[in-house]
C-alpha cells in the first residue's frame, strides 16, 4: 500500500515569530504565581497529589 504525504504551505505553521508577546502580563507575575499556588492546594485537598506536583513542576 503506497500512501505518500505532501506537506503544503508548511512554512506557515511552524514560524513561532507570532508569539513574540506573552500571553501574561508580566507585571502581573506575583499574582499569577499566587493563583497557581492556590490552585496547588486545591488540588491537594481534592486527593489530585500527582497533577498538583506536574503544576509545581512547571515554576
Amino acid at each position: 500500500t503506497g500512501i505518500s504525504v505532501t506537506m503544503h504551505n508548511q512554512s506557515a505553521f511552524d514560524d513561532e515569530s507570532c508569539m513574540s508577546t506573552p500571553l501574561l502580563e508580566f507585571e502581573h507575575t506575583a499574582v499569577f504565581k499566587s493563583y497557581r499556588m492556590l490552585y496547588t492546594e486545591m488540588l491537594f485537598a481534592w486527593s489530585l497529589p500527582f497533577t498538583r506536583l506536574e503544576i509545581l513542576k512547571k515554576r
